[in-house]
């Protein structure tokens, strides 16, 4: 995310799928599942990745804010004015300290993990389910093999 929407690699990586749509849709009510982080506000992100996935079968989508902005990596925080981190703290950014801690990430947050392995377990649950068409070709195939 950037900027409470999803940001250029984001949009990247849905795009990499365009051609699987673009004559016919062939990822149309597929499931997946969706994954928003952002150090702060993730409602903007997560309603653009609804809209992109709008074809799919979106089974869940999880939201993680780590209230960890990018200025964290950056270390220019001390001098930088632009950044999250500046409009968060205002001056006090100035004399901020860096450690560990400052650092949060969604495999930390209980219920994010939770939420995570409920959407597993629901996509696992239909991709794991007997498709029904495959054993009827399967079956068929085995009735025909001279060896079988």
């Amino acid at each position: 995310m950037h900027g409470g929407n999803l940001d250029a690699i984001g949009l990247s990586f849905l795009e990499r799928f365009y051609g699987f749509r673009h004559v016919v849709n062939t990822l149309q009510n597929k499931p997946v599942v969706g994954v928003v982080c952002g150090y702060r506000r993730t409602e903007a992100a997560a309603e653009q990745l609804r809209n992109k996935l709008r074809n799919q079968n979106l089974l869940e989508l999880v939201e993680y804010q780590s209230s960890s902005p990018p200025c964290l990596r950056c270390g220019r925080h001390r001098e930088c004015t632009a950044g999250a981190l500046y409009r968060m703290c205002g001056e006090a950014v100035r004399t901020l300290t860096i450690t560990d801690e400052s650092f949060h990430q969604w495999e930390d947050d209980p219920n994010t993990v939770m939420a995570i392995e409920e959407a597993a377990v629901k996509l696992r649950g239909i991709l794991c389910q007997p498709d029904e068409v495959s054993e009827r070709k399967v079956v068929s195939m085995q009735k025909s093999m001279p060896f079988a």
